[in-house]
């Protein structure tokens, strides 16, 4: 039954990111994608073997996504709300409140601004006296959280895993996106959301969390997943006009070899685990996204190539 209510949820989750993504208007070539990021990422295609221990990480993405659905359509009351829900869920989704307000800002209309805002500060407001009240006092300290992360090398590579793996090459999507000047209203709002909301979830994730459950590191996924399919689409543009002939031959051949290069680098840095059930699934799961990363790293290179010389033809 547990895992029957959390994959139904995980569904729900995936039906309610299609309609983020379409209310950001993406394509609906991008939008699928973006569906299979989300559901290929390790939290969600691996929580029956990734202990999540409750449903509530999936009720609170659900319910930021549909909040973020209600800023896009204007509907302030129900995104405030769905907010408050979220943190009901889980706490740590009330580090997403400066992203939904940044959406306010960015995407609502000057004239709706203070009252958007208003409201979805008070249901943050109300949670966290809620908070208050409830919770249990902890006697553990940050500093105790952060040396059992990284107490031995097995511990430290279990955390580094769980960061790498809560996304896997879309790290990679993330920080060439933030290196470029953002171009649209979205991308400033994900550029400025990602460089808030990704350094603060990973700070207390280690220093207060125990880091070896990758699900921690999830939250950020409202914006990382857009930003991947940006950058996506911006290499792919870039490279496929070029993919004729022998380069299109040479392109395949060296892709094969870097994805075989990165599935035997996953077993090279993770040779073992001191948490993890299935080690062979994760170890081939890590050596897959490294070898897509290394594949994007290269198609990332050729594009800053290729660029500059079509600037110099235009010229």
């Amino acid at each position: 039954a547990f895992f029957a209510v959390q994959f139904g949820l995980t569904f729900l989750l995936i039906l309610a990111f299609f309609r983020y993504l379409k209310a950001l208007g993406f394509s609906r070539r991008s939008t699928s994608l973006g569906l299979f990021l989300l559901a290929s990422s390790l939290p969600i295609l691996a929580a029956h073997i990734e202990p999540m221990h409750t449903w509530d990480d999936i009720w609170a993405h659900l319910f930021v996504v549909i909040s973020l659905i209600s800023v896009a359509r204007h509907r302030y009351a129900a995104s405030a709300i769905f907010f408050g829900l979220a943190c009901l869920a889980r706490e740590q989704s009330l580090v997403l409140l400066p992203v939904i307000l940044y959406a306010v800002r960015r995407f609502s209309p000057a004239a709706d601004f203070r009252r958007a805002t208003a409201l979805v500060v008070s249901a943050a407001l109300i949670y966290t006296v809620y908070y208050i009240l409830v919770r249990e006092p902890h006697s553990v300290s940050p500093l105790t959280r952060f040396d059992f992360n990284f107490e031995n090398n097995l511990r430290a590579r279990d955390t580094f895993y769980s960061l790498f793996m809560s996304f896997g090459f879309v790290w990679f999507c993330g920080i060439s996106f933030v290196l470029r000047r953002a171009r649209t209203n979205l991308e400033s709002w994900l550029k400025g959301s990602a460089l808030f909301v990704v350094p603060v979830t990973v700070v207390m994730v280690v220093c207060l969390s125990v880091a070896r459950e990758t699900r921690l590191f999830f939250p950020p996924f409202i914006v990382l997943i857009p930003i991947a399919l940006i950058e996506l689409r911006r290499i792919y543009q870039t490279l496929w006009p070029l993919a004729t002939g022998r380069y299109l031959i040479l392109g395949a051949v060296a892709s094969i070899g870097l994805l075989v290069a990165g599935y035997s680098l996953g077993y090279i840095f993770f040779p073992q685990f001191e948490y993890r059930q299935c080690a062979n699934f994760h170890q081939q799961w890590a050596g897959v996204h490294i070898g897509v990363s290394l594949i994007l790293i290269v198609g990332y290179l050729i594009t800053m190539l290729v660029r500059p010389k079509e600037s110099g033809e235009r010229q």
